[in-house]
């Protein structure tokens, strides 16, 4: 892992590098403070709903959002998507991973909301604690479904897909592309707006080829930057030393922040934090009030935040008519992480790392009002309930109960089923 990239650095000048002549600041050594901080007052001043599907920004406001960087994205699409504009993606994707931009449904529409206690840190942090906070987020801990990215497993670090691109400067510092389809080779599974981000830190530099009708952001040539080199090359053999002499899986090394801070925070004296603090709240107390939906039919229930989620599951049952005898179920909820997080039948096998058993108490996954979660019962018919928390109320309550029903609940089976 770490000896294809070190062969393009002269590594007496990489132990040498002068730290102290790198100055980090909203513009330096890329505009990514400058742009992440652009977009995040915009989100701050103005109210955008998500679209329906992905909870991603809806198209009208894309544009908007790319005259705010200091280096719009150049596209000739008439009818644009996210994907047409990777900086803003990009940075979309560290806004909603950093957990500063959340997603709450009010009333009809799921619209983006601040969760001002992160602002609050974040406003205080300097520079160098921004740039490098965000750096270790993207590589290591930004989830890609948040952009509704399908490529590779759901809570696979991006620092996979970065290794097969850092090996492209295996040889040299330049890539070369002779048209528009080489290009778009080299970032199929990679996708432009991690090649966008590495721009936006200033790793790499970049000469575009001009734009046409039809076409997007697309690269003639791209360069890694002193800078670039340097921090790739001291992580990648950071990783690739720890492996080797833990044995221990990668997932292990990069899931805790602060791995960047004990490689290069020596270099900076003013890097001093390393993640938000956890919220002081870690578990909810009184009754939670839901909407349960499923086609036509609907219902409200209250339950105790002391009740597990294997309780919410019979509860719901038990309104819709629904025979639960041998059949597995998952809640899925998508925390301010952007973490896709299951809670799961006592009978199931995790699958990913941040699920659960759904006998664990719900009180133990903090949500506030306008949370979804989606309910999935019986994985050969695939019954999906979509969940909507209403109300909070600090007053427990005895037992679960059933509010109101409206509709007819649908047959669990056909009539000839069985």
């Amino acid at each position: 892992m770490s000896q294809t990239i070190m062969r393009a650095i002269d590594r007496e000048s990489l132990l040498n590098l002068p730290f102290s002549q790198v100055k980090i600041s909203p513009t330096d050594p890329g505009t990514i403070l400058a742009d992440f901080d652009s977009i995040l007052e915009y989100f701050m001043s103005h109210k955008v709903n998500a679209t329906e599907k992905s909870r991603l920004v809806p198209i009208d406001i894309l544009p908007i959002l790319n005259t705010l960087l200091i280096k719009p994205a150049k596209i000739q699409f008439k009818r644009p998507h996210i994907k047409s504009y990777p900086h803003v993606r990009g940075i979309f994707w560290l806004l909603r991973g950093s957990g500063l931009l959340t997603v709450r449904r009010n009333g009809g529409y799921a619209s983006f909301k601040i969760n001002v206690d992160k602002l609050h840190v974040w406003q205080k942090l300097n520079p160098v604690e921004k740039y490098f906070y965000l750096l270790e987020l993207w590589w290591f801990r930004c989830s890609k479904e948040l952009i509704a990215d399908g490529h590779g497993w759901r809570d696979s670090p991006i620092i996979f897909d970065l290794f097969h691109f850092w090996n492209n400067f295996s040889k040299q510092n330049d890539l070369v592309f002779k048209d528009i389809i080489a290009y778009q080779n080299l970032i199929y599974f990679l996708g432009n707006h991690t090649v966008a981000l590495h721009h936006l830190f200033g790793l790499i530099e970049i000469v575009e080829f001009p734009p046409r009708v039809g076409t997007g952001w697309n690269l003639k040539k791209i360069t890694l930057t002193k800078w670039g080199q340097t921090v790739i090359a001291i992580v990648n053999n950071a990783l690739a030393q720890r492996v080797l002499e833990s044995k221990a899986d990668i997932y292990n090394i990069v899931e805790k922040p602060g791995l960047l801070s004990s490689l290069m925070g020596s270099y900076f004296a003013d890097w001093k934090f390393i993640d938000f603090p956890k919220s002081p709240q870690t578990e909810m107390k009184g009754a939670l009030f839901f909407k349960v939906s499923l086609h036509k039919w609907s219902i409200r229930i209250a339950i105790d935040t002391s009740n597990t989620w294997e309780d919410l599951s019979d509860l719901i049952l038990d309104a819709v008519g629904f025979d639960e005898t041998e059949h597995l179920y998952d809640f899925e909820i998508i925390d301010d992480m952007g973490r896709h997080r299951q809670f799961i039948h006592p009978k199931s096998e995790k699958m990913h790392s941040f699920d659960e058993l759904a006998t664990v108490e719900i009180r133990k996954t903090w949500m506030e009002k306008g949370q979804e979660i989606t309910y999935t019962f019986d994985y050969g018919d695939n019954w999906q309930f979509q969940l909507l928390l209403e109300e909070v109320k600090n007053e427990p309550i005895q037992k679960p109960k059933i509010i109101d029903v409206k509709g007819t609940a649908p047959k669990q089976y056909a009539d000839d089923e069985w």
